[in-house]
């Protein structure tokens, strides 16, 4: 009686002990599938990660060369604005230059032209005088 059961208890543990190292095998077969599962995910996600930045990397690099294009061509164009300004600007001046230069020469003529009908008026009058005589 007490054999049958020593030998039933031992069978029981030995099953169980059985039981056991497999449930622990198919845990550990179970983690290394869940480990390298993880892993695969793990690395595509990775990989996905480095796509998508080389992407921004790519777009941002063609955002940052097209706003330094419009940038230079705005300051070509400022530049070439303050270039016809400063030409206008001296037009300007040469033409007030012009204008004085034409009022001093018109009061010369009209000075002039004021002394010679005086002359004429004189002379006018001279041969005037010599009629009568």
């Amino acid at each position: 009686g007490q054999l049958q059961d020593a030998v039933s208890r031992s069978l029981h543990e030995a099953q169980c002990a059985a039981e056991a190292k497999a449930g622990a095998a198919q845990a550990a077969g179970l983690l290394q599938e869940l480990r390298s599962e993880c892993g695969q995910k793990a690395e595509d996600a990775a990989q996905r990660a480095a796509a998508a930045e080389k992407e921004v990397r790519r777009e941002c690099g063609e955002r940052v060369e097209e706003l330094a294009s419009r940038v230079a061509a705005a300051e070509q164009e400022l530049s070439d604005r303050v270039a016809a300004a400063e030409t206008s600007s001296q037009v300007i001046v040469d033409l007030r230059r012009a204008c004085k230069e034409w009022e001093s020469s018109h009061r010369e003529l009209a000075s002039s032209a004021s002394d010679q009908r005086s002359e004429a008026m004189a002379a006018a009058s001279e041969v005037g005088d010599l009629r009568f005589e």
